[in-house]
């Protein structure tokens, strides 16, 4: 699960992270969490974002979105 705040959650970050996701393509799904203040809400992604999990693909989320971006 990807996790970020609702501050972040912005149009070039969101499509900073789809480049992301789509330079590592796979079969898992990837669920996006994200934090307004006391509420949190999940999503899924969109099939076509589905990824392989991998070292390179949770460190280029962490480069992007910071090591606290990796919850579940």
């Amino acid at each position: 699960m990807v996790s970020m705040p609702i501050n972040r959650c912005t149009p070039p970050v969101v499509g900073r992270l789809k480049k992301v996701l789509t330079t590592h393509p796979g079969t898992t799904e990837v669920h996006f969490q994200v934090h307004n203040g006391p509420r949190t809400t999940v999503m899924r992604l969109d099939d076509r974002l589905r990824v392989s999990p991998s070292p390179a693909l949770m460190g280029d989320l962490k480069q992007l979105l910071g090591p606290a971006c990796l919850a579940g």
